[in-house]
């Protein structure tokens, strides 16, 4: 990227951006369920999530998950998973095949100003440290975890150490690509990326100095890790990607020498800042903290074998796992099945009316997938009509009003049976003012009704961020061509799943059901859907063929944008069009 002939102004706009408002990873209900359900097996352990909200200091409210093992031993462990700047609680959630196959349980938030928590700005480790602080004496206070390890990813490495140097009861941290220091990083960043004369550099950097504590209320020189870490004694590991072009790698190496505690340095070869952790080096991290914990007494051996062999147990692994003759009990992820919560779902599933089953099905479907929780139903019925339903190919259109940035709107349904096994493909798009996702399940039910599984759990097939705006009537359009193939525009908005490879026997006539997330109190809502006997055409919207850039961007969100391309700590799959930037207020 080359940058010529900006105002100083411009520059101090984009690096400004780039620290406290960076594009916000958004996700739905149904995405951060993914394949994770209320209780499931991983690794030979049973385990349970639960999803809860706590307060931190600023009254701003923090979404977590946590993850551990159902039969808990006499003491407890957990990591806390602290995620990079753009990113959220999701990217901690490829710990899971490390750590609970030990036993250790895990925790993942997300920040203050990401995610689905409350508040507008991040501040790179700052009010972070006050965000994990909140965290770990929930999960002690609340949850009876007497040992706690953090382990972050660059923002969330630096919370951890400026936390650990406060924290000296923590039994270890692992700190993937920290920066030493915040102040010498964006002098970095304004040498190699945006390419400002050094004769620039000083009116540049005081600007954005004097910005972010106007804006957000702390000073950037403050955020130095290397200033605390003279004063931290918790056994520390150090990861850093040799490619690492963003943050260096001498600033790891620098936090290391300056450690005052137990550290150790590894470097990642062919890993730069943004790529996906081989797992030789997350089973690392874990067995890093079997030793920190003291935990070797609580662990499987035949899963400390398998880890410390690189052998997770995954899909991939598992054939590995086979021929290297490892115990049979560790085994990948599993879903557990169910029982159905009442007879009521079971005799819906059970009954002769093809339209009652098919319910039935959904509600199981949404029992298992655990992100429905705490959902409504929506009656989709118009004026004493009957429900919508259509053969295929089908066009459904309808209107859809949000009261909320928190609303979300799913509709589902049965598109039919996969031949020989017999499970039923469940479809879900999921409508929220700032996210549209399709995604799919594959549910079998079992001995009458009375027990329902899924392999996969929820698989997400295609997510898009959108800006639809509130409290206003919006076009809403589902299209099913085939049973395999679903598109969907909202206001203009396209998203389609593609054709999917599972084989199907379609069913005679496809239903929508609707579920409902909304706050408390917030009734403008509507939700409206009738049949239309045109046969659905490929749609002409503005998300179709998205490209590269920021539409309709100014020359200062786009600088922003491209530096955010080249320098944001996110391992988020979504292209950077399709993350949320907030609006800058105008100075």
């Amino acid at each position: 990227m080359v940058v010529e002939c900006l105002s100083t102004s411009e520059y101090i706009f984009a690096i400004w951006k780039l620290i406290i408002r960076p594009p916000r990873r958004r996700y739905t209900r149904l995405e951060l369920s993914g394949p994770y359900p209320s209780r499931f097996r991983v690794g030979g352990v049973v385990s349970i999530r639960n999803d809860f909200i706590i307060h931190n200091s600023r009254g701003l409210s923090l979404s977590c998950t946590l993850f551990e093992p159902e039969q808990s031993s006499s003491e407890k462990a957990c990591v806390v998973y602290c995620h990079g700047n753009a990113s959220c609680r999701l990217d901690g959630f490829e710990r899971i095949h490390a750590l609970l196959p030990l036993n250790i349980a895990l925790c993942c938030f997300d920040f203050a100003g990401s995610g689905m928590s409350e508040g507008d700005h991040v501040s790179l480790g700052y009010y972070e440290r006050d965000d994990l602080s909140a965290v770990v004496d929930h999960l002690r206070e609340r949850c009876g975890f007497s040992r706690v390890g953090l382990w972050g990813t660059s923002m969330g490495a630096v919370t951890t150490l400026l936390h650990a140097a406060r924290d000296p009861t923590l039994a270890g941290v692992v700190a993937d690509s920290p920066f030493s220091d915040l102040w010498g990083l964006i002098q970095e960043i304004c040498s190699s990326k945006v390419r400002l004369p050094h004769m620039a550099w000083n009116p540049v950097l005081q600007g954005i100095r004097m910005m972010i504590q106007k804006e957000a209320n702390f000073d950037i020189c403050e955020v130095s890790p290397i200033a605390h870490v003279d004063s931290c004694f918790v056994p520390a590991l150090f990861l850093h990607g040799a490619q690492d072009d963003f943050v260096l790698p001498h600033h790891s190496e620098d936090l290391k020498k300056a450690y005052q505690g137990e550290a150790t340095y590894i470097v990642m070869p062919d890993t730069d800042h943004n790529s996906a952790r081989r797992e030789k080096f997350l089973a690392r991290s874990a067995l890093f903290f079997v030793r920190a914990f003291r935990w070797e007494q609580f662990v499987d051996p035949a899963a400390m074998t398998a880890i410390m062999d690189g052998l997770f147990p995954t899909m991939t692994n598992q054939q590995k796992c086979m021929q290297a003759r490892v115990d049979c009990r560790l085994a990948a992820l599993g879903h557990l099945p169910q029982t159905a919560v009442s007879s009521e779902i079971c005799n819906m599933v059970l009954s002769a009316d093809t339209s009652e089953c098919h319910r039935g099905v959904l509600m199981a479907a949404a029992e298992l997938s655990y992100a429905y929780r705490g959902s409504e139903i929506l009656a989709l019925e118009q004026n004493g009509n009957a429900a919508p339903r259509s053969k295929l190919p089908a066009l459904f259109k309808g209107k859809l009003c949000f009261g909320s940035e928190d609303t979300e709107l799913s509709f589902s349904w049965v598109a039919g049976k996969v031949p020989r096994s017999g499970e039923y493909c469940i479809f879900f798009v999921v409508i929220s003012p700032r996210v549209l996702s399709l995604s799919r399940m594959l549910l079998k039910i079992k001995s009458s009704a009375k027990s329902y599984t899924t392999e996969r759990g929820v698989e997400l097939l295609s997510i898009e961020e959108v800006q639809l705006p509130l409290r206003k009537q919006l076009d809403f359009e589902l299209r099913i061509p085939t049973a395999s193939l679903v598109e969907v525009v909202v206001d203009g908005n396209f998203l389609g799943s593609g054709e999917t490879s599972a084989k199907l026997e379609p069913q005679k006539l496809i239903e929508p059901f609707c579920w409902c997330w909304r706050a408390a109190g917030d009734s403008v809502l509507d939700a409206r859907l009738s049949v239309d006997t045109t046969a659905p055409e490929s749609p002409q919207c503005h998300n179709r063929n998205s490209g590269s850039s920021l539409k309709g961007a100014t020359q200062q969100e786009k600088l922003a944008g491209e530096l955010a391309t080249l320098c944001l700590g996110t391992r988020s799959s979504l292209p950077l069009h399709h993350l949320d930037w907030p609006v800058a207020n105008e100075q």
